[in-house]
């Protein structure tokens, strides 16, 4: 069945009873149907100017502007129609099989793709632009991964330098690399007692406030010498511009 799929395009032939929208079959080529690449264009310049999806749905349907089937523009049937590249000139096709669950399908290796050229709706660049949108929005989108659980999950290190994490089989951390385990209320129970040591002794926190004092004040040093670092550099750039102003 892909055999003869691709051997129908290759022939120049239809591949199929549908066309992508904004595009019908005519002499065996895929050629601009107006109105849809109207509607398609409209898309386009909609979505880039306000960068919704459901935006351009609305506006399209209230507009009177349909799909081909005739019902109701919505979010998906318009990211469809901007991310097909055809509106750009190349229609992919044969991309997508079905797996083993009959109601699910999952892409195919790009070598299994057919390929058809045609006369395109809007220019490159606008279609590029809207991509990219989309591609943007996908990833400010994606939500964040599920918080650990445990308290020093990714946190705790084994002696290996791997980070460690409870396995739900079992209540350890747990290295994956070399296999070494901790007991929860081993290392939670150990970070208690030293936080609870560390607390109770004015000295010790005194002297971590000194050293962290210590720290800053070094620190402060090495920029003031970086800065003074820059300045002379910059006073020398200057000096080098005047004399090469005076030498003209």
């Amino acid at each position: 069945m892909n055999a003869s799929v691709l051997t129908r395009a290759k022939l120049g032939k239809s591949i199929n009873g549908s066309a992508p929208y904004g595009y019908e079959w005519k002499d065996r080529k895929l050629v601009v149907k107006e109105p849809e690449a109207t509607i398609r264009r409209e898309a386009y310049r909609l979505f880039v100017e306000c960068r919704r999806k459901g935006q351009v749905a609305r506006t399209l349907n209230a507009a009177g502007y349909r799909p081909r089937e005739g019902s109701i523009w919505r979010d998906t049937p318009i990211a469809r129609i901007l991310q097909c590249p055809s509106a750009k000139g190349v229609y992919f096709f044969n991309r997508m099989r079905q797996t083993e669950k009959s109601w699910k399908t999952e892409p195919k290796p790009e070598s299994e793709w057919g390929k058809a050229e045609c006369p395109p709706i809007v220019p490159e660049e606008l279609w590029n632009q809207a991509n990219r949108i989309m591609e943007e929005q996908l990833k400010a989108w994606k939500k964040p991964g599920k918080a650990p659980t445990h308290l020093f999950s990714g946190i705790a290190h084994c002696t290996c330098g791997t980070k460690m994490y409870v396995n739900a089989r079992t209540p350890k951390y747990f290295c994956r690399k070399c296999n070494n385990k901790i007991p929860i209320a081993d290392l939670e129970g150990i970070v208690r007692d030293e936080l609870k040591d560390f607390f109770g002794e004015p000295v010790k926190i005194n002297r971590h406030l000194e050293e962290s004092a210590r720290n800053l004040s070094e620190k402060a040093r090495f920029l003031d010498v970086h800065r003074n670092e820059i300045q002379r550099i910059k006073d020398e750039i200057a000096k080098t511009h005047r004399l090469e102003r005076f030498s003209k």
